[in-house]
């Protein structure tokens, strides 16, 4: 009984977990992010529907975004209570708070089970108060969707290096994890990349590395090819819309877009980024954040690394090598060169918070491993580590949890009144609002006029005159639609002159009830076009070619 009750402890622990994290999700209220309103429930939407031909950028940029990650959320949604898609949202994560754990395990270089625990725990619990953790808890963002199969891929590679005799499947499976989360969210495949160059680092060895690689090939293929297929098909660019520059589809300006709000300004910010994340995070995420773990795990590699070196000089080398296990120390070696290498990428690219989330989170792993091979005595050591976990966690900012939450659970995720439209209808989005398309009529087309896809690149002729052909063509109403207190995007605060371009005006509305806000619906009538009127206040993209 006792040797089955040791067994079944981590499993319970680890289940409980995951359980924590789904009722903290549902404890801090219903998911209403803006990414979730503009395209998190459409892409799914989209592709089971097949409504490449039949919308246009319904959900905005997120349109072209691969809705596999989103793909439970919207089936769950449609079919479950909405607390019960809450808590199912927050579970799933919790198992990155698992993978840390289980990483920490492999990393922490304790040979008391007990002691190795104390310090995985605390990795957990530096994880779950990481700023992005916190902020992205229940809700339907990919970041933390998609790191959880990156972080068990992780696990088993690090668990091939640690024990080389286990063969090649560990690199088969883990590689192939990560490549699947690459291919989830592109963003995610500058953690890829240096998880790549890490392996070949560390292993030193081209065959295991080949294997690893085409495994994270393969993952990708499996995840995101019929995504790239069918961009190019319905779009002539696997990756439209962006890198436009370089696959030139006629549906976008050929510009390679980047969202100019998140971005390194000069190499002293490139430089500063780990004190930028402590001191000013108004940079790096809406709302802005504090976070001195890098800052910490910088110190405290660079104590570790100056007493290794000392050490190896006090001690010969013949000495060393025999009273040393061999490879104890490739494990940690290939995550510490992987989340260098991968801040070091991220900085370059994004300077945006949420697409560190994978590093940061193996981060939390190699911080408490660091901090327990500290040379002090053991007491000293788990005093010090305990100190900085709570000092982390204490100093950890980020927005209130209850931005952009319902305070009170409805009875499914989004429920908004039938708007009765004749078949062939076409709705024109005021705002970014997307993912209602799916409880509207199928048979009804959907336009993105007034989302983030107009506005930032979209006045390339071909897809404009999609729109005008959508509107020529409808045999039904014509319909506005916005949602109260959502804002339309600033270029397209006065849709009259938008209408007006494509020979249409405002005629009567009414309100349609919903349960997370009222939406105003109104019938647009046909007028003369004014090809004077601007089609995006916006203007072009900088750099676009005209």
């Amino acid at each position: 009984m006792t040797a089955l009750i040791h067994r079944l402890a981590l499993p319970v622990f680890l289940t409980l977990i995951c359980l924590a994290a789904g009722a903290a999700s549902v404890w801090v209220g219903q998911d209403i992010n803006g990414d979730q309103l503009m395209y998190h429930l459409y892409t799914p939407h989209l592709l089971l529907d097949d409504r490449f031909e039949l919308d246009i950028a319904a959900g905005g940029l997120g349109t072209f975004t691969n809705p596999l990650p989103f793909l439970p959320f919207f089936l769950a949604a449609h079919a479950l209570p909405a607390s019960v898609v809450g808590f199912l949202i927050g579970a799933f994560q919790g198992l990155n708070l698992v993978a840390v754990f289980l990483i920490a395990m492999q990393l922490v270089d304790r040979r008391e089970t007990s002691a190795r625990f104390a310090f995985a725990f605390g990795a957990v619990i530096l994880a779950a108060w990481l700023p992005m953790n916190i902020l992205e808890l229940g809700r339907s963002f990919a970041d933390n969707w998609g790191s959880v199969p990156f972080l068990f891929g992780a696990l088993l590679v690090i668990r091939q290096l640690k024990r080389a005799d286990l063969g090649v499947v560990l690199l088969l499976i883990g590689g192939a994890l990560v490549g699947f989360s690459g291919g989830l969210k592109n963003t995610n495949l500058v953690p890829c990349i240096a998880f790549g160059f890490a392996y070949l680092v560390t292993s030193r060895a081209i065959k295991p590395t080949t294997i690893l690689g085409l495994s994270m090939i393969a993952g990708f293929a499996l995840s995101n090819g019929y995504w790239l297929m069918l961009m190019q098909s319905h779009y002539d660019s696997p990756m439209f819309p962006y890198y436009n520059a370089l696959f030139k589809s006629p549906l976008y300006d050929i510009v390679n877009w980047r969202d100019a709000r998140w971005q390194a300004q000069g190499i002293s910010d490139l430089l500063l980024a780990p004190y930028h994340l402590f001191v000013d995070g108004k940079r790096f995420v809406e709302g802005g954040m504090s976070d001195g773990r890098w800052l910490t795990f910088l110190v405290v590699l660079a104590i570790t690394a100056v007493v290794t070196l000392a050490n190896r000089l006090r001690r010969p080398l013949s000495i060393a090598a025999s009273t040393e296990p061999a490879n104890n120390h490739r494990p940690l070696v290939f995550a510490v060169i992987f989340v260098l290498t991968g801040f070091v990428l991220w900085v370059s690219m994004f300077y945006y918070a949420r697409y560190l989330l994978i590093v940061d989170y193996v981060m939390q792993a190699i911080l408490v491993a660091l901090l327990a091979a500290l040379p002090l005595p053991r007491d000293a050591r788990a005093m010090i580590a305990g100190i900085a976990v709570g000092a982390l966690v204490v100093s950890s900012q980020t927005l209130p949890m209850d931005w952009a939450r319902l305070q009170k659970w409805g009875k499914s995720w989004y429920e908004i009144e039938n708007p009765d439209l004749p078949p062939g209808s076409v709705v024109l989005l005021g705002n970014g609002i997307g993912s209602f398309a799916s409880f509207l009529p199928t048979s009804v087309r959907v336009v993105g006029i007034g989302s983030n896809y107009f506005f930032t690149g979209g006045d390339s002729k071909p897809m404009l005159k999609r729109v005008q052909d959508a509107i020529n063509d409808s045999q039904g109403k014509i319909m506005h639609l916005e949602m109260r207190g959502l804002p339309r995007p600033v270029p397209y605060a006065d849709l009259d002159k938008i209408y007006g371009h494509f020979g249409l005006k405002f005629g009567d509305c009414r309100v349609l009830k919903g349960n997370i806000s009222d939406f105003d619906i109104c019938e647009l009538s046909r007028i003369a076009p004014n090809w004077e009127a601007p089609v995006s206040l916006y203007g072009r993209l900088p750099g676009a070619k005209r």
